[in-house]
């Protein structure tokens, strides 16, 4: 996870200094949780107090979308809720049976693409 938060400081750092040049809009998301109907019923580590992988893996989506919000907001960059909209307020909602992902169940379909384009839509295009 440490990992992560340095990258996304470091990505976040370097695309603002390449747009203070220019009157640039610049926007982001958090992420949506695509496994919640597979999660929920697997349970593929032992020794965490019986939860299963759903419940396991939240807690990293969590932490990651809490670290997007935090440094969208201290950095000025307006983001996209898609958690919210893809999983819901308590994340256990499952895209793909809302029918927001492709086939294979991962990646958006051109429904849950339309439905981030109006979630970043709403952020509006001023820089």
């Amino acid at each position: 996870m440490a990992k992560l938060k340095t990258n996304w400081d470091a990505i976040t750092a370097e695309v603002l200094e390449l747009r203070a040049t220019s009157n640039t809009i610049v926007r982001t998301m958090d992420i949506y949780n695509p496994y919640v109907r597979t999660d929920t019923i697997s349970d593929t580590w032992q020794n965490d107090g019986g939860m299963n992988d759903f419940q396991v893996f939240k807690r990293y989506v969590d932490e990651v979308n809490y670290h997007i919000a935090t440094t969208s907001y201290t950095s000025g960059i307006p983001y996209a809720e898609v958690y919210l909209t893809f999983n819901g307020t308590t994340g256990d909602e499952d895209p793909k049976s809302m029918g927001y992902l492709s086939f294979y169940g991962v990646h958006p379909n051109n429904t849950g693409h339309r439905i981030i384009a109006d979630e970043l839509r709403k952020l509006g295009y001023i820089p």
